[in-house]
């Protein structure tokens, strides 16, 4: 069943696999990543390489409250998906 909160350590139940992503990058990139590895964080980094964030998806998607820019944008990742398969 679950595990005891007063015993268990994060590192118990902590994601072994991290993703990161720059701060430079576009969100068709980190939509890519998302999709590609299932994950619904990434761990932003600066050109120093310092964490300097967290990009959820949940985020990415409420952030793109208008309708169109998220069916624009879901078209841009589709695209570039198959861009890249071909």
């Amino acid at each position: 069943l679950g595990k005891d909160p007063g015993k268990t350590k994060v590192s118990d139940i902590m994601s072994k696999k991290v993703y990161f992503i720059d701060e430079e990058d576009d969100l068709i990139l980190a939509a890519e990543i998302f999709k590609k590895f299932r994950i619904s964080r990434l761990l932003v980094k600066n050109s120093q390489e310092k964490l300097v964030g967290i990009l959820s998806l949940s985020g990415l998607i409420r952030d793109a409250t208008d309708v169109n820019t998220l069916d624009q944008f879901i078209q841009q990742v589709a695209d570039s998906h198959l861009r890249r398969a071909a």
